[in-house]
């Protein structure tokens, strides 16, 4: 093979690449659109920015608790231990045995349901994490993580 196929062919493939990676942006509710594929994408677009916005903000609370290692401890754990609550929940909703397709076994519509499922799940602790951070002023019951992180931040800033 000459060298000039190799690099045109090397950058086809980058510029065909580029063009699947950037981010499309969906205008209506996924299951709107006209076709199973593209409603199956936005929803897998969907649930990507949702767990982008989780990643964010679980980075955010591990951050505050930069001097408290055993708090800090604590939260990887009760994160990890989430996220494989999720993927077992997941699975569950739709069993798929080993060599299964799921869109055989339920359908094309299975990543559109899936992917709904999977961003409800993620949204849903992505504002519990937020309320970790936060806790309102005479809320006993509000994570005693945000109180005594704002109690310690208030005490090292001499307040």
């Amino acid at each position: 093979m000459s060298f000039r196929f190799m690099f045109a062919t090397a950058l086809a493939l980058s510029v065909c690449a580029s063009a699947f990676a950037q981010k499309r942006t969906w205008s209506q509710p996924c299951g709107d659109y006209d076709t199973q594929s593209e409603m199956n994408l936005c929803a897998h677009d969907e649930a990507a920015d949702a767990d982008a916005k989780l990643n964010e903000t679980y980075s955010q609370l591990i951050a505050k608790l930069k001097g408290d290692a055993f708090a800090r401890s604590k939260v990887v754990a009760s994160e990890r231990a989430w996220l494989a609550y999720r993927g077992a929940d997941l699975a569950a909703a739709w069993p798929i045995r080993p060599g299964e397709s799921p869109t055989v076994a339920y359908g094309s519509v299975h990543p559109l349901c899936y992917y709904k499922a999977l961003t409800a799940m993620t949204n849903d602790r992505t504002s519990e994490l937020q309320r970790w951070m936060t806790s309102q002023e005479g809320d006993i019951c509000s994570s005693q993580l945000a109180r005594c992180r704002r109690a310690a931040e208030t005490t090292a800033s001499g307040n």
